[in-house]
């Protein structure tokens, strides 16, 4: 599997773990880490009003989505802007 193709897997984790976590979240908003071209935050988890969700994820939940978001590429799946935020549907 390339690097890519990992990232891709990695992200749907990703996702996956924050839609069983917080059922009502419709997206997720991240941003690029200050790690050398790869990684991602997760800023915030969004409902369907597009209001932040606060204490989305456990912090065991938040740990895991970080070891997943933080080895992503940047300019890869994620499809982040040239300031390197990204918003991202969680509908599967």
């Amino acid at each position: 599997m390339n690097k890519r193709e990992q990232d891709r897997v990695d992200l749907d984790a990703a996702l996956e773990l924050i839609r069983k976590a917080c059922p009502d979240a419709v997206a997720i908003n991240v941003m690029s880490s200050d790690q050398d071209l790869r990684g991602f935050v997760l800023s915030w988890v969004e409902d369907k009003s597009g209001n932040k969700i606060e204490d989305a994820l456990s912090d065991e939940d938040d740990m895991e989505v970080w070891d997943l978001l933080s080895c992503l590429d940047w300019r890869g799946v994620v499809g982040e802007s040239k300031q390197g935020y990204a918003r991202i549907p969680l509908a599967p």
